[in-house]
């Protein structure tokens, strides 16, 4: 008897205890972060377009001709890429792993530079996902942002959050996505039913719907994302049901590998 009581006395104080966390979460006010990039796509009345590249095809790094072709012919989508650290130090965009860069000595030579690639236009905006956690490269990234005065037309993200912390310091003004330690943290806070106070420092949610066969969204967060006047952002998108599912949760942008598809399939929808 004494270890039931025990035991129920504990689960009350437990649900206390959560409850608290989630009222205290809900009473938070989250003011709008204004920002130029997302300000220059106000009146926008279908999601955005990103532009990805399929890290599993053979043209998965950016050039400086495909970075061109994409601002002339296509304006206003967003060019998606990850930020890869070659041997030689020159810092590229390129979405294939190290170990494909280190065997490929074509990726390193063909890929284009961050530094090139900001300064084509300076109307074409950029999701920058910095992969590679090495010794200072933030800084050195910070560098190439400042000298091709790009900080407002780019979000930063990384998988590692210490990168997009120590960015941030640096370049308070400029958009901020979410690392792979926010989404877990996100995935937890919701199962315990705390989500509202849930840490996040980030100004949007990028996010793929699905990693290996975990749900990264859901209604639950999306409606917690507005409630934080925080945008979300859905991608790679590559099929009819992804895109019936990521429109669910009204995204600021979606982004995919086949750029004709979706841009048919977005007015399909609409």
């Amino acid at each position: 008897m004494k270890v039931f009581l025990i035991s129920f006395f504990s689960l009350v104080m437990c649900a206390i205890a959560l409850l608290t966390t989630r009222l205290m979460g809900l009473n938070q006010a989250f003011p709008p972060f204004e920002s130029a990039f997302m300000e220059s796509f106000n009146n926008q009345k279908t999601p955005q377009l990103i532009m990805m590249l399929d890290p599993k095809s053979a043209q998965s790094y950016w050039t400086e001709a495909s970075v061109q072709n994409l601002a002339t012919k296509n304006k206003g989508v967003i060019l998606h890429s990850l930020v890869r650290k070659t041997t030689s130090g020159k810092l590229i965009l390129c979405n294939c792993s190290q170990q494909q860069i280190n065997k490929n000595s074509e990726i390193s030579t063909s890929a284009i530079d961050l530094s090139t690639a900001l300064s084509i236009d300076t109307q074409q905006k950029f999701i920058l996902d910095v992969a590679d956690n090495i010794e200072n490269i933030h800084l050195e990234v910070f560098d190439i942002l400042k000298k091709t005065k790009a900080e407002s037309r780019i979000i930063l993200t990384s998988d590692t959050h210490a990168i997009i912390e120590s960015l941030k310091e640096l370049l308070p003004l400029t958009v901020f996505g979410s690392s792979s330690a926010d989404r877990m943290r996100f995935q937890v806070f919701d199962a315990l039913f705390i989500l509202p106070s849930v840490p996040f420092k980030g100004d949007i949610y990028w996010t793929s719907l699905k990693d290996k066969g975990v749900e990264l969204i859901n209604e639950t967060i999306a409606i917690e994302m507005k409630r934080r006047h925080k945008q979300i952002l859905l991608g790679p998108i590559n099929s009819e049901a992804d895109l019936k599912k990521a429109m669910e949760y009204q995204p600021f942008a979606v982004g995919t590998y086949n750029l004709n598809w979706l841009q048919e399939n977005l007015s399909r929808l609409n």
